[in-house]
């Protein structure tokens, strides 16, 4: 009887739009809140619930330190609002209108103010004083609309003149330090300005720092802002001709000065100023765009959360009008992932502020009253080192947090097509040894099956609940020319898979 071999399979990234037997051999040809990293496949953490209290469906979120005290600032269709971690305090400004359906928000921070910015509205900004509401912005043109506000070295740039012509850019004066910038109309006495940004047919929608640079995303191509002085203040150098971006807020920074963004062709791309490429093309463009180009509104949110190196643009599905769906971009390997989203509506990068309950309280002062002569620690909110918060109508999450909702994860994986280098010869396949890690006892089921041909009916074994820390190997007897592999789990805590060990043999061509 001829002896078992076994082979070593690692699987860390996916392509969905490749015929499985074409794909890479390290790849998932589907998947679904599963992340890459390090050459592992792990488990989404889901995400925290954080900003107890705070209202539901924020349109734009920015994260501010005003004061050395950390704030979350949101903007509602009722309202303005800002959370100290503990307490919500309601800053809308006295001249709050209502905004129009499909309107564009934006929000970003200059000398550590709050610039809040909706398409249909004025822009106005938070001096940081939470009994203070917000205030227009100074010397605002008169009925001047924006698609986007952003903030570069010590200008605002209002992007998307929709006022004047959407190609149009304007900068504010440039700002001192620890204010707003105090003028937007052009004089000898100062450095504001505009651009009008060619073909005039298509709009400015977003823009975002890039080096030194104020990278301005149209539909179909993308600018360079460069400060020069003088009367021209800033330069336009056209960077792109034939890429541009889907949306407002679909554009996120990575590690070592790039930009990760979803592009009007429907894909995903990578630029550091000089060059752009896909991320996606030849593993996963036509599922991305096939997903979302039925949507109705395409309202995009991109984050990067800075310690995992991972890129997220969220978008809606088929069919949605908030963010559910997410592809995950692994910086430093380049590897994708997929997983659900829980309907977003804005997503922005800053602090998990925590509620410190007790520290504020006189029974959390552990000293004897009447010897005790230390300051008072008033702590507001315990602040974590790098985070993402998602927006929608459960309030506000932390991405990839963990905790509340991680229970409730269900992940899966699935790679056909495997050959092990020879399709014409019949294989046995009589178990498989996953390097798993997790929470001891937390259950991954796998199922293993056979194909006779490409794209043929798949013969499954019975599916095995592999206990993590006891179970090894998972025991399956099943025949074919291609392998089938399957891993499911529902609920439990974040687990990571290494590579797989095979161990099967030949069992004859016919």
């Amino acid at each position: 009887m001829p002896s078992y071999a076994r082979e070593t399979i690692e699987l860390r990234s996916l392509a969905p739009d490749l015929i499985p037997e074409d794909a890479p051999l390290n790849a998932w040809n589907n998947g679904a809140n599963v992340l890459f990293k390090n050459g592992e496949s792990i488990r989404s953490r889901g995400d925290k619930a954080t900003l107890t209290g705070a209202e539901v469906t924020p349109r734009t979120a920015v994260y501010v330190e005003p004061f050395d005290q950390g704030y979350w600032v949101y903007a509602t269709d009722a309202g303005i609002f800002v959370h100290d971690g503990t307490n919500e305090f309601d800053i809308t400004p006295v001249s709050w209108g209502t905004p129009t359906a499909n309107s564009v928000w934006t929000s970003d921070v200059i000398n550590g103010l709050a610039v809040i910015n909706c398409s249909s509205m004025d822009p106005v900004y938070w001096d940081g004083m939470t009994g203070n509401p917000c205030e227009p912005l100074p010397d605002w043109p008169a009925g001047g609309r924006c698609l986007a506000m952003r903030a570069h070295k010590n200008f605002l740039f209002a992007i998307g003149m929709v006022s004047e012509g959407d190609q149009r850019v304007r900068w504010s004066d440039a700002a001192e330090a620890g204010i707003i910038p105090q003028e937007w109309t052009p004089s000898a006495s100062n450095l504001a300005g505009f651009v009008d940004l060619a073909p005039l047919s298509s709009p400015c929608i977003d823009g975002k720092t890039l080096h030194d640079s104020m990278l301005i995303y149209k539909r179909a191509s993308v600018w360079s802002l460069d400060f020069v002085g003088g009367n021209t203040v800033f330069t336009a150098r056209k960077l792109f001709a034939n890429v541009g971006i889907l949306g407002a807020n679909a554009v996120t920074s990575g590690p070592d000065d790039v930009h990760l963004f979803a592009g009007s062709s429907g894909d995903i791309y990578l630029t550091d100023g000089a060059q752009v490429r896909s991320v996606l093309d030849g593993r996963a463009q036509r599922t991305f765009y096939e997903d979302f180009s039925a949507a109705g509104d395409l309202v995009f949110s991109a984050v990067t959360l800075h310690r995992e190196k991972m890129g997220f643009i969220i978008y809606p599905g088929a069919g949605d009008s908030m963010g559910t769906r997410a592809i995950a971009y692994d910086f430093a390997s380049g590897d994708i992932g997929m997983r659900d989203m829980p309907g977003v509506t804005c997503a922005a990068e800053g602090q998990e502020l925590q509620d410190v309950g007790a520290l504020n309280e006189w029974d959390g002062d552990p000293g004897v009253w009447n010897d005790d002569d230390t300051g008072w620690n008033h702590v507001i909110a315990a602040e974590t080192v790098d985070d993402c918060l998602i927006g929608g109508d459960f309030g506000f999450r932390v991405l990839e947090g963990g905790d509340t909702g991680a229970s409730t994860v269900a992940a899966r994986l699935e790679k056909s097509g495997l050959s092990f280098g020879d399709a014409q010869r019949r294989k046995m396949i009589r178990a498989i040894w996953p390097k798993v890690r997790g929470r001891e006892g937390d259950i991954v089921t796998f199922r293993v099956g056979g194909q006779e041909r490409s794209g043929g009916a798949m013969r499954w074994a019975d599916p095995v609940a592999f206990a993590i820390g006891s179970d090894d190997p998972v025991e399956v007897f099943v025949q074919g020319r291609y392998m089938v592999l399957e891993v499911t789990s529902d609920g439990g805590e974040p687990w990571r898979m290494g590579t797989i060990d095979v161990e099967y043999r030949g069992a004859g061509t016919w």
